[in-house]
């Protein structure tokens, strides 16, 4: 398809839209804090236990992809798709021009995160990214995705290095600012550094701010050498 063809998909699919998400709750991650896409409360007009009971049954669908709500999210996968930034940037310009709420994510799995791209990717309108890392050995993850996962992991590795240097702790934003790193990848990397026990976080007036944990940054580092 074309980006013309796929900007018209969007803004067809626009129409029918039953959440509107912040850009902040883009990835499919945050899809699951609001259905379990179990379709219970559309089929028997019962939510499940497991429902987390914040949405109405005519707000959950029925797509090729199951049960859930239509977010205003258009999500791209395979590839790696980070490798094409011409292309997509051209797709989110046109859908730009006539949405002002709504949101495209790129999933990836971080090969082409390459700091030429993120820079490309923040301009050209993407407004976040999912990354799926395979593995944190590099035998490993050649074995499963065929390359190398250096630059997945000097990402992340940028990210220990500022908070380590650091005197005190730092936004996301600063992050990103400082890094030249798109926002939403910066969020999410410190997100499993925290999953991780990496890091600590600091909530002062209501924005949340990281640290690295020294201590389990270097136990961390120990179980992962003796893995490799």
């Amino acid at each position: 398809m074309s980006t013309e063809q796929l900007a018209q998909a969007t803004i067809d699919y626009s129409k029918h839209i039953t959440v509107y998400e912040p850009k902040e709750a883009a990835t499919s991650w945050h899809a699951h804090r609001l259905c379990r896409h179990c379709g219970s409360c559309v089929l028997y007009g019962v939510q499940s236990e497991n429902c987390p009971k914040k949405l109405k049954p005519e707000q959950v669908v029925l797509s090729p992809q199951g049960f859930g709500p239509a977010r205003n999210i258009a999500a791209f996968t395979g590839g790696d798709i980070m490798c094409k930034p011409e292309f997509y940037i051209e797709y989110a310009k046109k859908v730009k021009k006539e949405l002002d709420d709504f949101w495209i994510l790129l999933e990836s799995n971080g090969y082409g995160l390459t700091p030429k791209n993120l820079e490309a990717y923040a301009a050209g309108g993407i407004d976040a990214f999912w990354l799926d890392i395979k593995a944190y050995s590099g035998e490993v993850y050649r074995k499963l995705c065929g390359t190398s996962n250096e630059q997945i992991l000097e990402s992340v590795q940028r990210i220990i290095d500022l908070m380590g240097k650091s005197e005190s702790s730092l936004s996301p934003t600063k992050i990103s600012k400082i890094l030249k790193m798109n926002y939403n990848t910066a969020k999410k990397y410190l997100e499993v550094l925290n999953d991780l026990n990496m890091v600590t976080i600091l909530n002062d007036n209501k924005t949340k701010s990281y640290s690295l944990n020294h201590e389990n940054y270097t136990k961390t580092l120990e179980v992962l050498k003796r893995q490799t």
